[in-house]
């Protein structure tokens, strides 16, 4: 049942064996397998059932602060609403929806040279459930090694040297988030509560477990839910922010014992600026597996990673490229200059005939280019698409010439971390402060994997690396074009010294919370973490089935 917290009456509470704080796809990943069992479940979100509706003084309870080095605004990688940031997965522009990986076999492993990697088990124990979460998403299963069933130089004419073609798939968001609530719509045993803020995780009773969760509907209105178990699935941000602010009997906050909640922040950074001028300009024609598209009724997109051996040997973590023809100069001006009068005239608009008449020129020169993407349906949206379906347009890509677009992972890092910030959320809670920190080793795995790409595609004489003019890459720590996955925050560890939660997701010093999500994630490795998270709270959910019968 969905209910709206805010009719609820004042003071109400809720009693319930199994309270589940974030309805985005890790949280309701869990309620729908816990859907039909004897538990009662419910399920809480800041957000309304439509998160278009949410109101704009709540979007202040995920805004925050940051510092450190470059990244996007604190409030950019936060949702609020049923299905959370599975909203903001692309559809429109890129019309797949959201890229699906498993994590590798390495990235759950303890590199002697990584310090903090390791996961508490090896990938082996989750193939089960990444089987599931496949499913749940209906696209099929993965070929762990996609160059090993055909010729490498008929489908995949970049896999050459060190480098492996890596195999993504596409979902659309609707395809998960219809299917968990078809699960526990018409349940009994599940409700849902939209509007429902939690603002601390009580332990005052019973010091070591939660009784209570207090939520608010908003300002001077709230209520209580009593559970026998709590999960928390609100993010990489909301779930050591949740910790930090439950502070009524540790000042240092819930499960913060060891000065581990919020450490360890990190996320995928993202570059294209590398080119590849090739020799054969018609190679081109032949790079069709590299493009997203439909294959079979999934939409898959293949792009390249170096052999783990090697990265093993230099040491260097992990990451992804996508192939695809250059976009050209002279479209991506036009877009930045249409959106530059756009957003004048949105924000200020008696400038914006200056801005139209400043950026105009900009946007003649390349309305043709535009109008070709339009008529061609060739998407530009983050990762080009459709490319591979038309003969290439001049007016739209540079003629013989590759972006490297790369993903990489990030060394787990105690620097770089959640705090509680000195600004406060309507709510007049502390909002999240995030100390952003990139290390030397995510730099050098940065260039490092580009020098292996650039060194394969020449020895291979395919082409040769396009570096930018205007910097090395990369120069500069971080970078606020990120895959907007905040990882790490309460990480799973075998020592409570380590990490916040144990291997199943258990809080280490709270008896009765359990944490889903990629907040949990020891090592993120480069694929994004929605599968993972997705298997993981299938996962729990199993536990706390058979824990709490």
């Amino acid at each position: 049942m969905l209910i709206d917290s805010t009719a609820l009456p004042p003071d109400h509470v809720v009693r319930t064996d199994v309270c589940i704080v974030g309805a985005g796809p890790g949280g309701l990943s869990v309620a729908a397998r816990l859907a039909g069992s004897a538990l009662g479940v419910v399920v809480l979100d800041a957000g309304a059932e439509d998160p278009e509706q949410t109101p704009a003084d709540v979007h202040t309870q995920i805004e925050g602060t940051n510092t450190g080095d470059a990244y996007p605004t604190v409030d950019f990688v936060r949702s609020q609403g049923l299905g959370g940031t599975a909203v903001q997965w692309l559809e429109a522009g890129q019309s797949f929806g959201v890229r699906l990986k498993r994590l590798e076999e390495q990235d759950f492993r303890r590199r002697e040279w990584l310090p903090h990697s390791g996961w508490p088990f090896e990938r082996a124990e989750l193939d089960p459930f990444y089987d599931r979460a496949e499913d749940a998403f209906a696209i099929g299963r993965f070929a762990d090694d996609v160059t090993a069933s055909s010729p490498e130089s008929v489908r995949h004419p970049l896999a050459v040297g060190p480098l492996t073609a890596a195999e993504f798939r596409f979902a659309r968001r609707w395809t998960l988030l219809d299917g968990q609530r078809a699960a526990f719509t018409g349940r009994s045993n599940v409700d849902v509560y939209t509007r429902a803020t939690v603002t601390e995780l009580d332990d005052s009773d019973t010091p070591g477990a939660v009784n209570r969760a207090h939520v608010r509907s908003a300002p001077g209105r709230g209520f209580t839910v009593e559970a026998r178990w709590f999960v928390l699935a609100a993010g990489g941000i909301g779930n050591p922010h949740l910790l930090l602010l439950s502070n009524r009997t540790r000042p240092e906050g819930l499960g913060n014992e060891h000065d581990t909640v919020g450490r360890f922040f990190a996320d995928h950074p993202a570059f294209n600026h590398v080119g590849v001028r090739l020799h054969d300009p018609q190679l081109v024609a032949r790079l069709g597996e590299y493009d997203a598209a439909d294959r079979g009724g999934v939409g898959i997109l293949r792009a390249l990673s170096v052999d783990a051996d090697v990265l093993e040997r230099e040491q260097l973590m992990h990451s992804w490229t996508n192939v695809h023809p250059r976009v050209s100069r002279r479209y991506l001006d036009t877009v930045d200059a249409a959106r530059e009068v756009l957003s004048t005239l949105r924000e200020r608009p008696l400038d914006a005939p200056a801005a139209a008449l400043r950026r105009g020129g900009t946007i003649a020169r390349g309305a043709r280019a535009v109008f070709e993407a339009v008529r061609t349906g060739t998407r530009q949206h983050v990762i080009p698409s459709g490319w591979a379906q038309r003969p290439l347009s001049p007016r739209l890509f540079e003629p013989g010439v590759l972006t490297l677009a790369s993903t990489y992972e990030q060394a787990p890092n105690p620097d770089s971390r959640i705090t509680l910030g000195t600004t406060v959320d309507n709510l007049g809670q502390r909002q999240a402060h995030l100390d952003y920190r990139w290390s030397e080793l995510d730099l050098r795995t940065a260039r490092g994997t580009t020098e292996l790409i650039g060194k394969a595609l020449a020895d291979a004489g395919i082409g040769e690396l396009v570096m930018p003019t205007d910097h090395e890459y990369p120069d500069h720590a971080g970078t606020e074009n990120s895959g907007h996955h905040p990882l790490g925050t309460t990480r799973m560890s075998t020592d409570p010294k380590q990490g916040v939660v144990d291997g199943d997701g258990r809080m280490h010093t709270v008896a009765n919370v359990s944490i889903v999500g990629s907040s949990t994630f020891p090592t993120g490795g480069s694929a994004n973490p929605t599968l993972t998270l997705v298997a993981l709270a299938i996962r729990l959910g199993d536990h706390l089935r058979t824990r709490l019968a």
